[in-house]
């Protein structure tokens, strides 16, 4: 399935404009999006049976949705996620790339459930729901997902739960998060008490500033695109009905002096519509204004002072028109500039995020350097110690070996001389013995 195909397929599934497909492709390869896409589509997708958690273990999610027989991200995804499966590739990638391929299938996860009416989350209990820096993966990718701010399609309800709380779990107590944000039940049930949440270290890595970015920018993309609608209908709601009351206004003028009441009845209403009844502007009461006071002092046959009027009032309609055009082109235009100078920053953000990566792995190889060379020389040392020591050994062994066979030799001569000495002595004995006897 190529591209095109895959995009085709999203549209028929009545889903994902353009920005929410740039964060598919921003992760995923063509193929990746078509092969989650089809696991996501088949017959163990379980309608309106997906949990999505935050704040918590996911160990301790996957056992709180397998005991209610509900769908993680891990269950949904079937073989794609288990290593001794073939079509799974967390083997084939690197911690990064299967991080950033969960990061996608964790997208078209919430792109399938904004399909359905309803998800549970899980999460901490009130008044610490959510990570205080906003940049868990439920809060970049997910939430705004499910809630309709970057596709066409929502769920109507997340419901959400805290099991962490020991009496929460016994009592399966749920209440509504979004649209209406209903805690005080749960405040209600079992009180504001704390619980110490251990958030995890997002930092300011090159994946969530990426994540970031392009949620900010996808849902200036939708925001912007709908702005825009608005604008064109209100500007087509505002023109017709004008040239119709104009076109009515000049056949009743000529009719009788009611017309002038009725051109100013269907002016306000026209002014309340745009504005809202309750809202009604400063330039609309003056219009009121003049046309109450016009009505009693315009005589029925003075045709001119009442063109004049009609052309005063034309005008007045006119200029309100283009005050109008040119407040929408200005907070357009704020909103680009905004949008321009966020992108700006996540720009300068991520250099200067890769430069200091850039800088500690540089400092981080000095001191490697650093480190072997200092142990390169410790050993040196230490075997040049070895060396003397042995030397030194060798040398005593071999004096104390020379000084051992002198002392050897020295007593066997002293041996000797004395056995020659007693040889001798004997033989001198023995010698004068015979000496004697003769």
């Amino acid at each position: 399935m190529d591209y095109e195909k895959t995009i085709q397929h999203i549209s028929n599934q009545q889903s994902a404009p353009a920005p929410l497909v740039g964060v598919f492709r921003r992760f995923l390869s063509v193929q990746e999006t078509a092969q989650i896409i089809k696991q996501f589509q088949s017959e163990n997708w379980i309608p309106d049976g997906q949990v999505l958690w935050s704040g918590m273990l996911r160990e301790k999610a996957q056992e709180w949705a397998d005991r209610h027989r509900l769908q993680t991200l891990t269950t949904a995804m079937g073989p794609l996620m288990d290593e001794k499966h073939p079509d799974c590739l967390k083997l084939k990638k690197n911690n990064r790339q299967w991080s950033r391929y969960v990061h996608g299938a964790s997208a078209i996860f919430a792109w399938r459930i904004a399909q359905g009416e309803k998800v549970i989350l899980l999460s901490p209990p009130p008044p610490k729901r959510f990570h205080p820096s906003g940049l868990s993966y439920y809060q970049l990718i997910e939430e705004p997902i499910i809630r309709g701010l970057l596709n066409q399609n929502s769920v109507q309800k997340i419901i959400t739960t805290h099991p962490m709380i020991e009496e929460s779990e016994d009592e399966e107590f749920y209440y509504e998060l979004w649209p209406n944000d209903k805690s005080e039940k749960w405040v209600e049930r079992f009180g504001s008490r704390p619980y110490n949440v251990k958030w995890r270290q997002v930092g300011h890595s090159n994946d969530i500033t990426e994540l970031r970015s392009l949620m900010t920018s996808s849902e200036w993309h939708v925001f912007s695109s709908e702005q825009s609608k608005h604008l064109e209908k209100q500007k087509a709601g505002f023109i017709k009905p004008t040239f119709s009351i104009l076109l009515l206004s000049i056949f009743l003028l000529l009719q009788n002096k009611l017309s002038i009441l009725i051109l100013f009845g269907l002016l306000y209403s026209l002014f309340d519509k745009i504005g809202g009844t309750n809202n009604a502007t400063s330039g609309e009461k003056r219009i009121i204004q003049t046309a109450e006071s016009t009505s009693n002092v315009i005589p029925f046959k003075d045709i001119n002072t009442e063109q004049d009027t009609f052309k005063r009032l034309g005008d007045e309609i006119k200029a309100k028109r283009k005050a109008i055009d040119k407040a929408h082109q200005k907070a357009i235009k704020k909103l680009k500039n905004e949008a321009k100078a966020k992108r700006k920053a996540c720009n300068k953000a991520q250099k200067e995020a890769a430069r200091k990566l850039k800088d500690e792995a540089k400092a981080e190889k000095k001191a490697c350097n650093k480190a072997e060379r200092k142990a390169v020389k410790k050993l040196k040392n230490e075997e040049k110690a070895k060396r003397k020591t042995l030397e030194k050994s060798q040398k005593e062994a071999a004096k104390r070996l020379r000084n051992e066979e002198k002392a050897k030799r020295k007593a066997l001569v002293k041996a000797y001389q004395n056995t020659m000495k007693k040889i001798k002595d004997e033989e001198t004995e023995e010698l004068s013995r015979h000496s004697r006897r003769v």
